[in-house]
């Protein structure tokens, strides 16, 4: 998303980003680690740039953006980056257990409501 996005805008690819913000509803074991660093960097932004991962579950995203909303206003920042992200490749046994059902069947379903609530928002 980033590299596309650096793509379509080339002036922001500059250092013009002052933080790369990841909301990450499931990180766990492997999927763990920072990815608005890793996020950033595969995309060619500088080390320069801040980079952060935060984990509240479902409010991931919100809280991602919230974070980047204080950091402008606070003047720590200009412009940056924010994201949300749910990792499903590990959770066979939450769909199981929780749903009845296996992470495909999840995954799936997750994906319809996500597209059912983008277009009653649009």
């Amino acid at each position: 998303m980033i590299k596309a996005l650096l793509d379509r805008h080339p002036h922001l690819a500059g250092g013009v980003i002052d933080e790369v913000i990841f909301g990450n509803a499931n990180g766990a074991g492997e999927d763990n680690r920072n990815l608005g660093r890793m996020a950033g960097l595969l995309a060619g932004l500088p080390v320069t740039v801040r980079a952060t991962t935060v984990n509240r579950l479902c409010g991931s995203s919100l809280d991602a953006a919230m974070i980047a909303s204080r950091s402008i206003e606070t003047g720590d920042a200009e412009i940056t980056m924010d994201y949300g992200v749910f990792l499903l490749t590990d959770h066979g046994i939450l769909a199981r257990e929780t749903y009845g059902m296996n992470h495909r069947d999840l995954s799936a379903r997750l994906g319809v409501t996500l597209q059912e609530v983008s277009a009653s928002s649009s």
